[in-house]
C-alpha cells in the first residue's frame, strides 16, 4: 500500500511577492467599502495567509505591497500615498504580522516533515548460520 502525505506548500518569493499584489488589491478593496470594523483587518488577514506559504523575503514584500496599497487608497482615498502616523502604525503592524505568520507557517511545515526510518539492511548469505553447521 502506498500512501503519500500532502505537506503545506512553501511558496518561492517572487510568486508569494506576486500572489501578496494580487490579494493585497483585493483586500484593499475590501479596506475601502468601510463594511469592516477595522479598515487594517482585511489587509492583515491576507498578509497572514501569504505569509504563512511563502518565503520571509515573499512576505516583507507581499507586505510592503499591501501597506503602499492600504496607505495610499484607503487612508489616502485618491491613490496619494498618505504618510501619517496611521499609516507608519499599519506598516508596523503588516511587518510583524508577516514575520510572525512566516515562522507559523516554518513551524508548521516543520512539524509535516516526514520521519526519518532506520531500515535494516538485508544478511548477507555468508553471515547467516546454516542450522547443519550447529547440529555438528
Amino acid at each position: 500500500m502506498r500512501t503519500t502525505a500532502a505537506r503545506w506548500p512553501r511558496v518561492a518569493a517572487l510568486y508569494g511577492a506576486g500572489l501578496g499584489f494580487a490579494c493585497g488589491i483585493v483586500a484593499t478593496i475590501a479596506s475601502s467599502t468601510g463594511d469592516l470594523v477595522d479598515p487594517l483587518s482585511a489587509p492583515v488577514l491576507m498578509v497572514t495567509v501569504v505569509s504563512a506559504v511563502t518565503t520571509v523575503a515573499g512576505a516583507l514584500l507581499a507586505s510592503l505591497q499591501t501597506w503602499l496599497l492600504y496607505a495610499s487608497f484607503v487612508l489616502g482615498h485618491t491613490g496619494e500615498f498618505a504618510a501619517t502616523g496611521a499609516s507608519l502604525h499599519a506598516a508596523a503592524v503588516l511587518a510583524g504580522t508577516a514575520l510572525v505568520a512566516t515562522a507559523v507557517g516554518a513551524a508548521i511545515r516543520w512539524i509535516q516533515r516526514p520521519a526519518l526510518v532506520v531500515v535494516p539492511q538485508p544478511r548477507k548469505h555468508q553471515d547467516s548460520v546454516k542450522l547443519g553447521a550447529l547440529q555438528r
